[in-house]
């Protein structure tokens, strides 16, 4: 019984230690998020229920809200928690995590997604960053390509390649974790140009989509 015991607890040792090895080089070998929304690493250092508003939304809403201006005007603290090309049914599991940690007053969610594909180019990045939660393998199962399945589940698949080009920040940050964003989700673009007439997106309205998109909108509405 004795050598059974110990065999067991040898396979249990071993599983456990894989499980962190893998861990640790897949936090080590992905490309790191400080900006351009997705920026869950710093988000989650946040102090616990100190945010008032959330925002949430596509790069509309992460290259325009500047959370510092807000809270030097009127004292009210935010975050944005946007993603480049955020899709609606991707915005609802990012208000489901990112609540877990905050109880904002209010959420502000940019309603363009509305008019978005069903899939959009940043799925990888959007799921790829959430913390390991009901809501991102959710978010996998119900808001992402087929084809994006193997990597957000095993992403280390994504980014084994990049060993060649890692920084002492990359492994920094992969061990140590994020620091929190001075920015609070923002990101800065220094580069300015005209704007002249509105201009189209480019989107195609999709009936289907649409309507699952309006059933998402329902269930965000009935979180808050």
């Amino acid at each position: 019984m004795r050598k059974y015991t110990k065999e067991l607890l040898a396979i249990l040792i071993f599983l456990v230690s894989t499980v962190i090895a893998i861990t640790v080089i897949t936090n080590i070998t992905m490309p790191k998020r400080y900006s351009y929304g997705s920026t869950w690493g710093s988000y989650l250092k946040e102090p616990k229920n100190s945010i008032d508003v959330l925002f949430f939304g596509s790069s509309l809403v992460y290259c325009n809200i500047v959370p510092s201006v807000i809270y030097e005007h009127s004292g009210i603290t935010s975050y944005v928690m946007a993603g480049p090309e955020q899709t609606i049914p991707l915005s609802y599991y990012y208000i489901k995590e990112a609540v877990k940690s905050q109880n904002p007053k209010t959420i502000m969610l940019d309603a363009s997604g509305m008019f978005f594909n069903k899939y959009e180019s940043y799925t990888k990045v959007n799921i790829g960053y959430m913390p390991w939660s009901l809501n991102r393998l959710s978010a996998i199962e119900n808001a992402a390509e087929q084809e994006q399945h193997t990597g957000l589940y095993f992403p280390l698949y994504n980014y084994h390649t990049r060993w060649s080009s890692l920084t002492l920040g990359d492994i920094k940050t992969g061990v140590f974790g994020y620091e929190r964003d001075i920015y609070a989700g923002y990101t800065f673009l220094s580069k300015i140009e005209p704007q002249g007439s509105p201009w189209p997106r480019n989107e195609k309205f999709d009936i289907q989509t649409y309507k699952e998109n309006l059933k998402y909108m329902k269930d965000i509405a009935a979180l808050v």
